[in-house]
């Protein structure tokens, strides 16, 4: 709306006038035209936001990028290991440092050419089967495919031989072009060497092996003979102890029995008292001589294994009884005194009578030879804690000294040559008694002071005991 005066001819203003123009198009278009404006703007500043957001991402991404490649680039040149990168014609572009601190190279050698180009500098120090591996890995990378643990070997600056093992894939960008590889590689010079080593090692262990085989199958060898030379001499030793003993016994018998005759006086009498006495000394030196022989035989019987039980129900107490009244008179002659302590009752014993009878007398008549005027000798039987029995010698006799008991307990084993001087006898006696012990499955042991005795025990099993028997019996 816009107001104007109206004027007379002189200029004077006698009316106002109005005149009214239609702008709602106007405002319309202005309207229409701030609230573009309004929307740009917003646009503008949306769109800077948007900006300044994407350029701080890229800061950020740049800077995780170049972090990460630093970080990966000081792992790639501190590593044990080295990285290495080529292009799409297989040529190298990046090597780590690690390698050329190994081989002490110049990048200058590498970079730039293929492995095989590389390789091929030291061609006259391969072989027919490091050629073809080589063919083979070439053969690999220019197909594409990746691969693993390849080894061959290089020269260092200084000409040393160095070996190492790589691996690697080939690299495609998203439209699956090629664009190189990239892998790692690492130094297996140290693990050569020691296989190698080991090798020899190994190879000189068997060497050493058959060589101390074949000593060790001659000193078999050799050792056999000696055995069986060994137990020839030993069948020898017995088949003419045998036969000496054998050939002894007739004569002695003979012997013997003549003496007795002459002792008796059965075809009248001799005359002179003298003349008996020494026939009586005759009869006795006979049967000691016997009774030497006759262990003789039996320790060559037990050594070939023709040993033979005659075993049936055994009365340990009329054994002990019998074998003492065999050496009363010689214990009477030292005034020593004989003690028989046998348990009563006492079941009967699964054995050869004989070989009992064997066993009491040696450990009597070998603990009254060694007991000295006045001692003292105890038999003793009794029940073993297992319900076997327990048969025991004692004396108080010269004793033995410990280190020589195992050798009193083998065939002709004497404790020392005093022994021999002084006492009668081959020591075949306490050899004789572990024998026969061991033939009746029982045990020996002694105990033994110097100056203070002797105790032999010899223990017979429980399934040598005849339950429901006694002495009675």
């Amino acid at each position: 709306v816009a107001k104007f005066p109206i004027t007379d001819g002189s200029g004077q203003t006698v009316a106002l006038g109005t005149a009214v123009t239609d702008i709602s198009k106007q405002k319309e278009a202005e309207e229409v035209l701030r609230r573009s404006h309004e929307e740009l703007e917003k646009l503008v500043a949306d769109r800077t936001r948007e900006l300044r957001s994407e350029i701080r991402v890229r800061e950020i991404a740049e800077t995780s990028w170049r972090e990460s490649e630093e970080r990966l680039r000081d792992i790639a040149e501190s590593a044990s290991d080295w990285f290495w990168e080529m292009d799409q014609d297989l040529r190298f572009t990046y090597i780590s440092d690690r390698f050329f601190q190994i081989t002490e190279l110049d990048r200058s050698a590498l970079l730039g050419k293929t492995r095989w180009e590389f390789a091929g500098e030291a061609d006259g120090d391969m072989d027919d089967e490091d050629r073809a591996r080589f063919a083979e890995h070439r053969a690999d990378m220019e197909a594409r495919r990746p691969f693993r643990n390849f080894e061959y070997t290089l020269r260092g600056k200084g000409g040393d031989e160095i070996s190492v093992r790589l691996s690697g894939r080939p690299v495609f960008d998203v439209t699956g072009v090629f664009l190189g590889y990239r892998g790692a590689g690492t130094d297996v010079t140290a693990t050569r060497a020691a296989e190698r080593a080991l090798v020899r090692a190994k190879e000189d262990l068997e060497r050493r092996v058959d060589e101390r085989t074949k000593e060790l199958r001659h000193e078999v060898a050799v050792r056999r003979r000696a055995q069986e030379m060994a137990d020839q001499a030993s069948r020898a030793k017995t088949d003419f102890l045998a036969n000496v003993s054998h050939e002894f016994r007739t004569p002695l018998n003979g012997i013997i029995g003549f003496s007795e005759i002459m002792a008796s006086e059965v075809f009248g009498p001799l005359g002179a008292p003298r003349y008996r006495e020494y026939a009586e000394d005759i009869i006795r030196s006979g049967r000691h001589l016997l009774t030497l022989i006759n262990d003789v035989l039996d320790v060559s019987r037990i050594e070939a294994g023709a040993m033979t039980l005659h075993e049936e129900p055994v009365d340990l107490a009329r054994a002990v009884e019998e074998c003492a009244a065999m050496v009363e008179q010689r214990a009477e002659a030292k005034e020593i005194v004989l003690v028989k302590d046998v348990q009563p009752d006492l079941p009967a014993l699964l054995a050869d009578v004989t070989r009992i009878k064997q066993i009491l007398l040696n450990l009597v008549t070998n603990a009254v030879k060694f007991t000295e005027q006045g001692g003292r000798v105890c038999v003793a039987v009794s029940w073993s804690a297992d319900g076997g029995h327990v048969l025991t010698v004692s004396d108080t006799g010269i004793g033995i000294d410990p280190q020589d008991i195992p050798k009193v307990l083998t065939p002709f084993g004497q404790a020392h040559r005093a022994f021999t001087r002084a006492h009668e006898g081959f020591g075949l006696g306490l050899s004789l008694v572990h024998s026969l012990t061991e033939e009746h499955d029982g045990t020996l042991d002694i105990d033994s002071t110097p100056g203070e005795g002797t105790v032999v025990t010899v223990r017979f099993p429980k399934a040598r005991v005849i339950s429901g028997t006694g002495a009675a019996s």
